[in-house]
């Protein structure tokens, strides 16, 4: 084709792999590589699909190397250097494309497999493409191995398949070329635009069940993947850092590489959840504590407090029976209460506000309290100015506001939910001041579907930072010996040293549960 036809040709036109060669060559190498990566992403389960094959448990196949292909490729495409390009590098080592080769072409199924794992080791070559036109000509060849995939697995036991998957598999290209014309990234959008063809549901659930039984190995891989699908990616700079892990770990196997990763996510999770405070054991008693790290000039303080304290005045005498904002009580006791308790720490008070003002709103939304009543406004006006004063005032607080702002509650899973209160409630007795009911209340707050949302992510984010910053404390240990010799007071308070082991491993069960919501 001209060049002149190529500069012409639009993302909408792309219809098989001349096309889109068409189309790349106007388009700079990264869109190469984005559109190389989700292609052969499609096809991907076709080739974990025959993992349990007879031929592939002889060949000792596993997931991890080309896992760590595709998400390494990611990652050279989002942050292009020296060290995420070596990685990608390493990533497609031979030992992968030996084991590839180790495929039959007895069976379909794993003609099929052999053409997606052809897709899945091609896409490097768009990653290490001297310029863009290298790329786009390995991007068209992986385009049209995973086509070949998508064909031949009309030839399997994928019974539903029929000529129009190849035309709907088009379309996906079609359709990540025009977001990237847009100077979108399709890295944000769900890997099929609609249901995906019956032949990817079958191949991708019948390995996909597996991972959730080997939690120890597959636990980031499933997030991985579950935010490939829909779009939802994992942090990039999680993903960056996981890509960087030594080729020697890599090639130790799932094990130790979940090990990696494991403390690659907890160092990622402290640093994606400041929470305005310093959260240590005390040396006097050697339980965990927590204190302020930020303070609000005393007028502001005072203003602050002042208002609040305004907003539980604001119903009078609430013990009376006549009381028209009786339903309110319970939530002015514990504003007062709070208040009382966190008068000093301004991040503690702006939750406070949040967390009242929020309640009231409920009960005036179920009735319970009357709706477009003036005190009840003024009492949730005086609450969110307080609020916004703190963050106005506190650069701390507007941190920890920012921070929670990209938490994603809605990625909470019950259903493979461990003991989060359990948990909560023997970590609490590691703890002293407002740690030992701050942990439990949270805990339940996460899990209770009738506290209004923003309550839940408000105490979620909490319970992720201080769970996190325990367990780093705990990690940063680094031996059984240095537990014993540091940690008598915890010890203690768990029952003995076994439990405090035991604790500690079902509290990395909770954090990886809560790394969801990052």
């Amino acid at each position: 084709m001209a060049k002149t036809d190529a500069a012409r040709m639009k993302a909408d036109e792309i219809k098989d792999d001349e096309s889109l060669m068409a189309w790349l060559s106007a388009r700079p190498k990264e869109d190469a590589i984005a559109i190389a990566i989700r292609s052969a992403l499609r096809v991907f389960p076709l080739w974990l699909a025959e993992l349990d094959a007879h031929w592939a448990r002889s060949a000792e196949l596993s997931e991890l190397p080309p896992l760590r292909l595709f998400l390494a490729s990611g990652v050279a495409r989002r942050s292009p250097a020296p060290d995420t390009r070596d990685a990608a590098i390493a990533a497609s080592a031979a030992d992968f494309a030996a084991r590839s080769g180790a495929m039959t072409t007895s069976q379909a199924s794993s003609r099929a497999a052999n053409s997606a794992a052809a897709a899945a080791f091609r896409v490097m070559e768009t990653v290490t493409g001297a310029n863009a036109s290298a790329a786009a000509v390995a991007a068209s060849l992986v385009t049209k191995s995973s086509a070949i995939a998508v064909g031949k697995a009309g030839e399997t036991a994928y019974d539903t398949y029929n000529a129009s998957d190849q035309t709907s598999f088009w379309l996906q290209i079609s359709l990540d070329a025009q977001i990237l014309s847009l100077g979108d990234d399709p890295f944000t959008a769900p890997l099929w635009s609609s249901t995906p063809p019956d032949w990817f549901t079958q191949a991708d659930g019948r390995w996909g069940y597996s991972w959730p039984k080997k939690p120890d190995k597959w636990n980031f891989w499933t997030r991985w993947w579950d935010g490939v699908l829909s779009g939802q990616q994992l942090d990039w700079e999680l993903q960056k850092a996981v890509a960087l892990i030594p080729d020697a770990i890599w090639q130790s196997g799932p094990a130790a590489v979940s090990e990696a990763i494991r403390e690659i996510e907890l160092d990622f999770a402290i640093s994606q959840t400041p929470n305005a405070e310093i959260l240590a054991p005390d040396p006097a008693t050697g339980l965990f504590d927590v204190r302020p790290d930020t303070r609000l000039p005393a007028d502001h303080l005072r203003d602050v407090v002042l208002k609040i304290g305004d907003a539980g005045d604001t119903f009078g005498g609430l013990e009376e029976t006549d009381n028209r904002y009786t339903a309110a009580k319970d939530d002015i006791a514990y504003l007062r209460r709070r208040a009382a308790r966190d008068g000093n720490d301004p991040r503690a008070l702006h939750d406070l506000c949040r967390s009242v003002s929020r309640r009231i709103a409920a009960r005036v939304a179920d009735q319970s309290l009357p709706p477009d009543d003036p005190l009840v406004q003024d009492c949730i006006r005086q609450l969110d100015d307080a609020a916004l004063d703190i963050v106005g005032f506190d650069e701390k607080t507007r941190e920890v506001v920012t921070h929670r702002a990209t938490l994603r509650l809605e990625n909470i899973d019950r259903a493979a939910m461990p003991d989060l209160i359990e948990v909560a409630n023997q970590i609490a007795a590691l703890t002293q001041g407002v740690l030992v009911e701050d942990i439990p209340e949270d805990a339940r707050l996460i899990l209770d579907t009738n506290t209004p949302a923003d309550i839940r992510a408000d105490a979620a984010y909490r319970e992720l930072s201080r769970l996190s910053r325990i367990m780093g404390w705990y990690r940063g240990l680094g031996s059984k010996e240095k537990v014993l010799a540091k940690g008598g007071a915890l010890i203690a308070a768990a029952g003995g040293v076994n439990i405090l082991f035991d604790l500690f491993r079902n509290l990395w069960a909770v954090l990886q549960w809560l790394w969801l919501l990052l």
